[in-house]
């Protein structure tokens, strides 16, 4: 059985109180080999001896039995107390990683705003019209143009600006900001402006004198009134 250790009972005196001390130095030998799970030889054994020796054997097998199941105890908890130590690592580690991931997390959004807040101020410098400020950011903020689409927005703005729409009348044609956004504007096509031909005075060509015309004209059309009125005299 392998105990390092078997209890002697201080009743062992009244248990053995018939042997002699050669028969009680037998009986200990028994016990510590039945103990160590070695041959004990119970078969060389006297009567009393035997007797002696099954009421001791009892006791060896219970106190077994008993330290098994402390050392079971003890090893439960052992296991126990070292998984929740395993647990509390864990936790601490998770704990840790959901910071540091918290923190990239607030650090990578802190960073985005601000570079949505920079393209905005682009956009709203390069715009003709300033109306309606935070309608227009929000828009911009749920587009969230990258590099290349902001190009793509500030070039169409400029070319844009350029168009009839937005010339004429003082520009009270200009989408709303927001309203450019939220359609997606930038993808018009757009027609180039209108060109308006200058009335030019005539070049290389002589100018006519037309006021000695204008005098005959003048002649004629009292000379025919003055016939008429004579005929009606007559």
């Amino acid at each position: 059985m392998g105990k390092e250790y078997i209890p002697l009972f201080l009743d062992f005196n009244e248990t053995t109180q018939d042997l002699t001390d050669d028969e009680c130095g037998r009986l200990i030998r028994a016990i510590v080999a039945y103990a160590n799970g070695d041959d004990y030889y119970e078969a060389f054994l006297t009567g009393g001896e035997k007797i002696a020796f099954r009421f001791l054997k009892g006791l060896v097998d219970r106190n077994a039995a008993i330290s098994e199941k402390r050392a079971k105890a003890g090893a439960n908890k052992n296991k126990q107390e070292q998984t929740e130590t395993n647990e509390n690592k864990t936790d601490q580690t998770e704990t840790k990683s959901l910071t540091k991931t918290k923190t990239k997390t607030e650090t990578n959004t802190k960073n985005q705003n601000k570079d949505i807040q920079n393209k905005f101020d682009q956009f709203w410098l390069a715009y003709p019209k300033h109306q309606s400020k935070p309608q227009a950011l929000k828009a911009f903020t749920k587009i969230n143009p990258d590099d290349d689409l902001m190009e793509q927005i500030l070039n169409a703005i400029e070319i844009q600006k350029q168009s009839d729409q937005w010339t004429k009348d003082g520009g009270q044609f200009i989408p709303l900001p927001a309203t450019w956004l939220n359609n997606s504007r930038w993808e018009d096509d757009v027609l180039p402006p209108t060109t308006r031909k200058k009335t030019v005075p005539a070049q290389d060509f002589p100018q006519r004198d037309y006021s000695g015309v204008k005098d005959e004209m003048m002649d004629s059309l009292a000379a025919e009134i003055e016939a008429m009125r004579s005929q009606e005299v007559g």
